[in-house]
């Protein structure tokens, strides 16, 4: 069954971008609606689709580099592939062992909307959510690490349903879900006079520094936490390369580069 097929029973998923949920058999490689099967037999993935060039370039080739490039930066994410070179699949973290997880946004947690709240949207409060759930500080140390490729990458739409929490009922515990929607979320066609982020870092929406990023760390106990900014800004000329082998237009590749800078 084609993913357009699928697409037309009505299996979507909410957001901006068009979406699906399919599941693919692992032996057969057979897609059918993301709704009907949780058993192991098969990988169950969240697809975005590119129904077309209306946007001037394919943005699931991009959220794919970044996911390639925040692999690299050691960010904990779900595998995810193009689907016909075009469309970007990511494996579900809902659905793990043949079972439906229990899974919860940040927002669903609080009840906060990153919108109508801009006041509650902040790291320091995904953080606290994080540590009010008594997650591990693997997690706190994750939550980190995404929050500074986002900086440096400037993936400014990490609002507060970008983060959510996975409940494990066999320990009663919850932990930190994998990253997702990482991404360069601007039209780089367009010129922006100003860019806010989503989530406030030291009381900023613009001009992060280094030194905003170690307050956040020096207050929830960071390991390392100059070695991580480091590692991830060493990353930044892996841009280029990593879209390049995806044959992303060089005008985007030019276009989102000018944007990924060092940071100070």
């Amino acid at each position: 069954m084609s993913l357009l097929n699928v697409f037309k029973i009505g299996t979507s998923a909410g957001g901006a971008r068009p979406k699906i949920l399919i599941s693919e058999h692992k032996e057969t490689g057979k897609i059918i609606a993301g709704d009907r099967e949780t058993s192991e037999d098969y990988n169950h993935y969240l697809v975005k689709l590119h129904l077309d060039d209306s946007d001037g370039y394919n943005k699931e080739k991009v959220e794919y580099a970044y996911y390639l490039l925040a692999r690299e930066a050691g960010v904990d994410m779900m595998p995810s592939k193009l689907i016909e070179n075009k469309h970007f699949a990511t494996l579900r973290y809902d659905r793990q062992n043949g079972e439906k997880q229990h899974v919860l946004t940040v927002t669903g947690l609080t009840g906060w909307d990153f919108k109508g709240q801009p006041e509650n949207s902040s790291y320091e409060n995904v953080f606290k959510v994080a540590l009010g759930l008594e997650v591990p500080h693997k997690d706190l140390q994750q939550l980190f690490k995404r929050m500074v490729f986002n900086v440096i990458f400037r993936n400014v739409d990490d609002h507060l349903k970008n983060h959510g929490f996975t409940y494990n009922k066999d320990s009663d515990s919850w932990n930190l879900t994998p990253a997702y929607d990482l991404t360069y979320a601007l039209n780089p066609l367009f010129t922006f006079k100003a860019t806010y982020r989503a989530l406030s870092i030291n009381g900023k929406r613009t001009e992060i520094t280094v030194k905003d990023l170690l307050a956040i760390a020096e207050a929830f106990v960071i390991k390392n936490p100059k070695g991580i900014i480091e590692d991830i800004q060493e990353l930044i000329p892996r841009w280029i390369e990593v879209a390049e082998e995806l044959d992303i237009p060089g005008h985007i590749i030019t276009a989102i580069q000018k944007e990924i800078k060092r940071i100070t």
